[in-house]
C-alpha cells in the first residue's frame, strides 16, 4: 500500500474521534460469576471507559462486563450501569467498550466528574497559593524558560521512540497469531523507517505549536468541559471501535506517566497554576504526557498504518515518554523553584519504579464489596492502599492520622504499609518453605545457615512444575461435591481435625481428565489455609464452649465458599460472615446450661442456622444476614437475662459484706516463694475481667468477675447468664494462679474471629521460630539454640552452688557411612543415635545437634565425676547397639569430651570450644573414650567476690560510680520521620569496670535485688540531663530508658517517674521506656494498666525482646506499646542465615500487622541495614549505625 508523506496539521484536538476527559471516579467491576471487584473510572469519552484497579486484576479481552459507578449522595440516583466489552488489560488498568450504553447515563456521568472537579479547584491548592502568585511581569519570561526545557527533550524522546520502535513491532508481529496482523506490523515498520525525519519534524512541529500556545496564554480549563456530542440514540453503538481504541491506548500512555510521575506532577502543576494565573490539572497541563502522546498521534495521522500498527507505535512511545517525563518534570519544578515559585512545596508519595508486592488478582482475588453493595465514596484512589502517603510523623515521637485501613501510622512512624492477612500467611508459609529447603547435605559446605540448621544429607527435592490453575468454579464445585463430603466426614472421624487444602486437593485430583496437571491458584490456596488455620484456632479456643465447637465446624466448609468469592471476610472484621461465626461463639454458657429447656432450645435452634447456611447458601451474604439477625434474638435474651442475674447476685453479696474491715491478720496468704506478686496480680483484677478455673482439666469454666468485697477479701465470678458459680477467697485464688488451675484471660472480650486470627499467626510464628532453632533431621534443638541454653547455665552457676556438666559427642567414623553407604544410611545412623541419647537424657537435660555429626548433652546439677558416670553408662549401652539399615546391622562408636560447668567460666562459646577440644583429644587416642577437660589457667574462686558485689552496688549508687552511655536508632523508610532516636545504656566508671563487667553488674543487680535502685538511679538522671540540655537536643527525636521486670511490679515506679517529671521538667514526649518481652511478659497483663498510667504524661513505650516470648499475639496487639523491637540474636548474623532472616521478616510482617513500628537492633553490617530496609523494618540500631559512646558526647556532635 503507498504511503503519503505527512505534512503539517492543525492542533488535531478536534479531529480526535473522542475527547479525554479525566475523572477519579470510584465504581466496581462486576464480572459474571464472581464478586464485584472495586476500581476507578480515570477517563471516559463516548466510546468507553478507562479502568483503574488498586490491584492487579487478571482480565480476558472480549469479556463483557458491567462497571457500576458511584455518585455523590444528595441526587436522583445512587450509581450509574455501563455495560461493555474489555478491549485492553494490562493488570493494573483496563478500556471497557461500551455496547449500547444509556445517553442519559453519560451526560450524568459528565456532569458528576465536572461538578467533582470544579470542587477540587476551589479546594484545591490555588487559593491557598495566591499570596505567592507570580509577577505578572515575569511570566513571558518564565514560560519561555519552561518551554526552553520541553524542547530540549522532545528530539531525544522522538529518538528514542525510534530506538524502540523496530523491536517492539517485530515483538508484536511474533506473538500476534493472525497474519494479517503480522504483515500489517511488518509493513508498517517500513514505512515508518523511510518516512523517519519526516514523522520526527512533523513531532517537534506539533509539540511546537502546542508550546507556542502555551506562550500565548492559551490554556484549556481545568473544568467545566463542553458537553459531549451526543449522537442519536440509534447510532451510539455504531462509534467507531478503531477511534475508541487509539483514544484507550493514547489514555493509557498518558496516565500511565501520570501515575508513575505523580509528586513531581503535582507538585508542577501547583507551580503552573501560579506561573499562567489559571487553575492547572491533569486536564490541561500543557508539559503533561498528552503533550507527547497527541503530537505523535497527529504526526502519524497521514501515513497509511493498519490499526493495529498505530496501537503498537503507542506502545512504543510509553517507555521513553516515562524516561524523559522524569528528567523533565524534575527540571521544571527546579527552574519553577530558582524562580521563586513556591520553594517550600513538598509532597510525600510512592516514588515511581517501587515494585509492587501484590500478585495478580483472579476474579476472587482480594479486595471487592459483597455482592449487591455499591461503595459510596467518589473520589477514590487509583493506587493501592498501601502506597505511602504524606507523612506527618515526627520521628518516634510524633503523631499521625490516617484513614487508610490498609496503613497505620504508629507515633512517630509516619505511614507504614500493613500487610493484609493473605500475604501475611503465605509469606510464614513461604518462610517455612525456604528454611526447609535452605537444609545442605552433610559433608558438604553448609552455606549461609551453617551453624543454625544443622544439615541433613538428605538432598532438597526439587519443586513441582508449573500447573494449570483450577479456576473458582472448580473449587466451588469440588467443596459442594458428595465426594468431598465424604472425604470430609471420613478424615473428621478419623482424627477430629480436618485439613480442608488437602482434602479439596484429593477429590479435584480424582475428579475431571488432566486435573492431576493442575494446582489451586496461589492466592486461592492462601484463602483455604488462613480459613482452615482459623477454624482450628475456633476449636481450641478455651472460651468457646466444647458444645458449640462442633456447630461451629460444620459452618467450616460454606464459610470457605463465600471466602472464596469475597476474601474480604477475613480482612473485614464488620463482614456479615465473620459476625456470625462470632454471634455463634458467644453462646457458649447458654450450650452448657444445667436447665434442660434451654440447652434443647438452644440445640434446636443451632441446628437450624448450620442446616440453612449449609443448604440455601446461593454465593451471596444473604442467608448469613437471615442467621444474623437470629442470632441477634439469642444474644439479646442471654444478656437481658444475664443483667437481671448479676443484680440479684450483687445486691445479695453486698447484703452479706460485714461493714467493718477484718484485722489485717485475718487475710491468708498462699504458701509460694513469690507470694507478694501473685497477691498483686489479684488485686489488679476488676470487675468484669475474665478468668478461666479448671484450666487444667477437660473442662474448664470461663467465668466473669462479678463482684469483688471491699473488706471480706473475697471475689464472686458468674456466668454469661450472671448466675454465681464461685465465691473465691484472695489468697486461694492467688494461689490458684500461681498454680496454673486459674488464668486470667486476656483479650476475652475480643470477638471470636479476632481471637482466632492472632492466634493463628502466633501458631505460625511459632512453627517459624521452632523451625529456625531445631535440626530438621533428628527434632533436636540446633548449635545457636543450644548455646542459648548453656549461656543460660553459665550465667545460673555464677550466683547459685549450682554445677552443671557439658557433654561434647562426635561419631567415629561417620564418613565411613557416608561414603560406602550413602546419605540415607548416615541419616538413619543420626536419627537413630538421637532418639537413643534423648530417650535416656531425661526431662530436665538438654540434648543438641551440634555439627554434622556431632551432639552435645547439657547435664544440669551434675559435678564431672556424676557426668562421667552418665557418660559411661551411655556409652556401654551405645556399644551393644546396631542401627538397621536394609540387609545391614551398623554399630555406633562415639568420641566423648566432657567439661565442667563452674561459677568462674566465661562464656558458652569457650566451654563449647573447650568440649570440643578435649573430644578431639579423644579422638586423637583412637576414639571411643571420653576425654575430661582440665584448664591449664590456675582455678580462680571467685565465691568470696561474689558476695562482696551486693555492697559494690550500693557503694556504686551511692557515689555516683555509673555513668549513662548511648546509641543511636536511625530510620531506614523514607516515609517515616527522620529525625533519629538514642537508647541510653548504663556504663561503668573506670575502677568499677576494673572489678566487674557490665553484664556482671546487672546480673548481680538482679540476683541481689538491687535493680529497682539502678532503674531509678538511670531515670533520676536521665531526666535531668535531658532537661538540662533541651535546647541543645532539638535535632534528636528522644531517648529511650530501660525498665527490668521488678520495676514493672513495683507499685511505686508511677509515682517516682512523675516525681521526677515534674521536679526536673523533662519533656515527656520525648522519653520512650523500654520493657522486655522476656524478662517482663509474665505480668505484663498488669504491666498494660501501669503503661497506660505512665503514658499519660505524654511518653511512648517500647516492647524488646520481640518474637522471643510466648506472649499471646491478641493480647500484644493490644498492649499500648509503640514500638516492638526484634530480639538481636535473630538480627546478629541476619546477612549470613538464612533462619534469621526467615524470622525477622516473619516478626516484621507480624509487627506490622499488629500495627506497631518495628525497630531491629544488633545490626552489625550495612548488608544487614539493607536487608532489614528491604524487609520493611522501619527502625535500626546497631555497630553498623554507631557504636555506644558517653552521653555528653551528643553535645560535641
Amino acid at each position: 500500500m503507498a504511503s503519503r508523506e505527512p505534512t503539517p496539521r492543525g492542533d488535531g484536538r478536534d479531529r480526535r474521534a473522542f475527547r479525554r476527559e479525566p475523572a477519579r471516579l470510584a465504581a466496581q467491576l462486576q464480572i459474571p460469576g464472581a464478586a464485584p471487584r472495586p476500581c476507578t473510572v480515570r477517563q471516559y469519552c463516548l466510546g468507553g471507559l478507562l479502568l483503574g484497579f488498586p490491584s492487579p486484576l487478571a482480565l480476558s479481552v472480549g469479556e463483557t462486563v458491567t462497571v457500576h459507578c458511584a455518585l455523590p449522595p444528595g441526587g436522583d440516583r445512587s450509581h450509574l450501569d455501563f455495560r461493555g466489552r474489555i478491549v485492553h488489560a494490562d493488570g493494573d488498568s483496563a478500556g471497557l467498550a461500551f455496547i449500547d450504553p444509556d445517553l442519559s447515563a453519560l451526560q450524568r456521568l459528565q456532569e458528576t466528574v465536572r461538578d467533582l472537579a470544579r470542587q477540587t479547584v476551589s479546594n484545591g491548592a490555588v487559593a491557598t497559593d495566591a499570596d505567592q502568585a507570580l509577577n505578572p511581569a515575569d511570566r513571558p519570561r518564565v514560560v519561555q524558560g519552561c518551554n526552553h526545557r520541553v524542547r530540549e527533550i522532545l528530539a531525544p524522546l522522538i529518538q528514542r521512540f525510534y530506538q524502540d520502535l523496530n523491536e517492539v513491532l517485530f515483538q508484536a508481529a511474533e506473538d500476534s497469531r493472525e497474519i494479517a496482523v503480522q504483515n500489517a506490523n511488518l509493513q508498517a515498520l517500513g514505512v515508518l523507517n523511510r518516512h523517519k525525519d519526516a514523522v520526527q519534524n512533523a513531532f517537534l512541529e506539533a509539540a511546537e505549536r502546542r508550546l507556542a500556545g502555551t506562550a500565548a496564554g492559551r490554556i484549556g480549563a481545568a473544568t467545566d468541559a463542553e458537553p459531549l456530542a451526543m449522537p442519536a440514540s440509534d447510532s451510539l453503538s455504531l462509534v467507531e471501535p478503531q477511534a475508541f481504541e487509539e483514544w484507550l491506548s493514547i489514555t493509557g500512555l498518558v496516565g500511565k506517566v501520570e501515575t508513575e510521575h505523580r509528586e513531581t506532577l503535582t507538585a508542577l502543576t501547583r507551580r503552573l497554576s501560579l506561573v499562567l494565573g489559571t487553575p492547572i490539572n491533569d486536564r490541561n497541563n500543557p508539559y503533561g504526557p498528552a503533550l507527547f502522546a497527541e503530537s505523535l498521534q497527529e504526526a502519524i495521522a497521514s501515513l497509511d498504518l493498519a490499526h493495529s500498527a498505530k496501537l503498537v507505535c503507542y506502545k512504543a512511545l510509553k517507555a521513553g515518554a516515562h524516561t524523559v517525563a522524569g528528567q523533565l518534570y524534575g527540571a521544571l519544578n527546579d527552574f519553577l523553584i530558582e524562580q521563586g515559585v513556591l520553594p517550600n512545596l513538598t509532597f510525600s508519595f510512592k516514588r515511581a519504579g517501587e515494585p509492587r508486592t501484590q500478585p495478580p488478582q483472579t476474579r476472587a482475588d482480594a479486595g471487592g464489596p459483597a455482592p449487591g453493595d455499591v461503595p459510596s465514596a467518589v473520589d477514590a484512589p487509583d493506587t493501592p492502599s498501601a502506597t505511602p502517603g504524606p507523612s506527618t510523623g515526627t520521628g518516634p515521637g510524633g503523631a499521625a492520622a490516617s484513614s487508610d485501613p490498609a496503613a497505620y501510622r504508629p507515633a512517630g512512624a509516619g505511614t507504614v504499609s500493613v500487610p493484609d492477612l493473605y500475604q501475611l500467611v503465605g509469606d510464614l508459609r513461604s518462610l517455612q518453605s525456604r528454611l526447609g529447603r535452605s537444609v545442605p547435605q552433610a559433608g558438604v559446605a553448609a552455606g549461609p545457615a551453617a551453624g543454625d540448621s544443622t544439615p541433613s544429607h538428605a538432598s532438597t527435592a526439587a519443586g513441582p512444575a508449573t500447573a494449570r490453575p483450577y479456576n473458582t468454579t472448580e473449587l466451588l464445585e469440588a467443596l459442594s461435591s458428595p465426594e468431598f463430603r465424604r472425604q470430609l466426614a471420613a478424615s473428621s472421624g478419623a482424627s477430629g481435625t480436618v485439613d480442608v487444602r488437602r482434602e479439596l486437593e484429593t477429590v479435584l485430583a480424582g475428579g475431571a481428565h488432566g486435573a492431576a496437571s493442575k494446582d489451586i491458584p496461589e492466592h486461592q490456596g492462601r484463602v483455604i489455609d488462613v480459613a482452615g488455620n482459623l477454624f482450628a484456632s475456633l476449636l481450641t479456643d478455651l472460651q468457646v464452649a466444647r458444645s458449640v465447637r462442633p456447630w461451629i465446624e460444620k459452618l467450616e466448609v460454606p464459610v470457605l465458599k463465600m471466602a472464596l468469592l469475597d476474601d474480604r471476610l477475613f480482612l473485614d472484621k464488620n463482614h456479615v460472615v465473620r459476625q456470625v461465626i462470632n454471634k455463634l461463639s458467644e453462646l457458649e454458657i447458654l450450650a452448657d446450661s444445667e436447665n434442660e429447656r434451654e440447652r434443647a432450645a438452644l440445640q434446636h435452634a443451632f441446628r437450624w442456622i448450620v442446616n440453612l447456611i449449609n443448604t440455601e447458601f446461593d454465593g451471596t451474604t444473604a442467608v448469613f444476614h437471615r442467621v444474623a439477625r437470629q442470632l441477634d434474638l439469642l444474644l439479646r435474651v442471654q444478656n437481658d437475662t444475664y443483667r437481671k442475674n448479676l443484680g440479684e447476685v450483687v445486691a445479695e453479696c453486698v447484703r452479706r459484706e460485714p461493714t467493718e474491715e477484718p484485722a489485717p491478720q485475718a487475710r491468708q496468704r498462699p504458701d509460694t516463694e513469690d507470694t507478694d506478686e501473685w497477691l498483686r496480680r489479684v488485686r489488679r483484677l476488676e470487675e468484669g475481667h475474665w478468668i478461666l478455673f479448671d484450666a487444667r482439666r477437660a473442662e474448664p469454666k470461663r467465668l466473669k468477675t462479678a463482684w469483688i468485697a471491699p473488706h471480706s477479701a473475697k471475689y464472686v465470678f458468674v456466668n454469661v447468664l450472671g448466675r454465681k458459680e464461685r465465691i473465691v477467697g484472695e489468697a486461694q485464688l492467688a494461689a490458684l494462679l500461681h498454680d496454673g488451675d486459674a488464668v486470667v484471660l486476656d483479650a476475652a472480650d475480643e470477638p471470636a474471629m479476632d481471637r482466632a486470627q492472632y492466634s493463628m499467626l502466633q501458631k505460625l510464628h511459632r512453627q517459624l521460630l521452632y523451625q529456625a532453632a531445631h535440626d530438621p533431621l533428628t527434632g533436636l534443638i540446633n548449635r545457636v539454640q543450644f548455646k542459648k541454653c548453656l549461656a543460660e547455665a553459665v550465667a545460673g552457676a555464677k550466683y547459685t552452688e549450682r554445677r552443671h556438666a557439658l557433654v561434647f559427642l562426635d561419631i567415629d567414623q561417620f564418613k565411613v557411612v557416608n561414603n560406602t553407604l550413602g546419605y540415607e544410611a548416615g541419616d538413619a545412623l543420626l536419627k537413630d543415635l538421637a532418639a537413643l541419647l534423648e530417650s535416656r537424657i531425661g526431662a530436665d537435660h538438654t540434648l543438641g545437634r551440634v555439627g554434622p555429626d556431632q551432639f552435645a548433652i547439657l547435664l544440669r546439677d551434675h559435678s564431672v565425676d556424676q557426668a562421667l558416670g552418665v557418660v559411661e553408662a551411655q556409652m556401654e549401652e551405645l556399644h551393644g547397639h546396631r542401627v538397621s539399615w536394609r540387609d545391614q546391622r551398623l554399630s555406633i562408636s562415639v568420641s566423648v569430651g566432657l567439661v565442667g560447668i563452674h561459677a568462674h567460666e566465661e562464656n558458652e562459646s569457650a566451654l563449647l570450644q573447650a568440649a570440643e577440644s578435649s573430644c578431639g583429644v579423644a579422638k586423637e587416642k583412637g576414639g571411643g573414650r571420653t576425654q575430661i577437660y582440665h584448664s591449664r589457667h590456675a582455678a580462680l574462686s571467685r565465691r568470696r567476690e561474689e558476695m562482696k558485689w551486693a555492697m559494690l552496688i550500693d557503694r556504686a549508687l551511692d557515689e555516683d560510680a555509673l555513668n549513662l552511655r548511648c546509641q543511636k536508632i536511625v530510620p531506614l523508610q523514607e516515609h517515616i520521620s527522620q529525625q533519629v532516636w538514642y537508647e541510653l545504656l548504663l556504663g561503668l566508671s573506670d575502677e568499677l569496670s576494673g572489678q566487674m563487667a557490665l553484664q556482671e553488674f546487672i546480673r548481680a543487680a538482679e540476683h541481689y535485688s538491687r535493680i529497682i535502685e539502678v532503674d531509678r538511679w538511670v531515670i533520676r538522671n536521665a531526666f535531668e540531663w535531658i532537661a538540662h540540655h533541651e535546647d541543645e537536643l532539638l535535632g534528636i527525636g528522644g531517648f529511650t530508658i530501660n525498665l527490668s521486670g521488678p520495676s514493672l511490679n513495683d507499685e511505686r515506679l508511677i509515682r517516682y517517674v512523675n516525681e521526677q517529671a515534674a521536679r526536673t521538667g523533662v519533656p515527656m514526649h520525648r522519653i520512650c521506656f523500654e520493657i522486655t518481652e522476656t524478662a517482663g511478659i509474665a505480668s505484663l497483663s498488669d504491666a498494660s494498666d501501669f503503661i497506660n498510667v505512665i503514658k499519660s504524661t505524654g511518653c511512648k513505650f517500647s516492647l524488646d525482646d520481640f518474637g522471643s516470648g510466648m506472649s499471646s499475639y491478641a493480647y500484644l496487639k493490644n498492649l499500648p506499646v509503640d514500638f516492638l523491637k526484634i530480639d538481636g540474636a535473630f538480627v546478629r548474623d541476619l546477612a549470613e542465615n538464612t533462619s534469621d532472616f526467615a524470622v525477622v521478616k516473619s516478626m516484621c510482617e507480624v509487627g506490622h500487622f499488629m500495627e506497631k513500628a518495628v525497630i531491629a537492633e544488633f545490626v552489625q553490617s550495612e548488608r544487614s541495614i539493607e536487608l532489614l530496609r528491604g524487609l520493611g523494618v522501619d527502625y535500626a540500631q546497631g555497630y553498623a549505625v554507631e557504636r555506644p559512646h558517653r552521653l555528653e558526647e551528643l553535645l560535641i556532635a
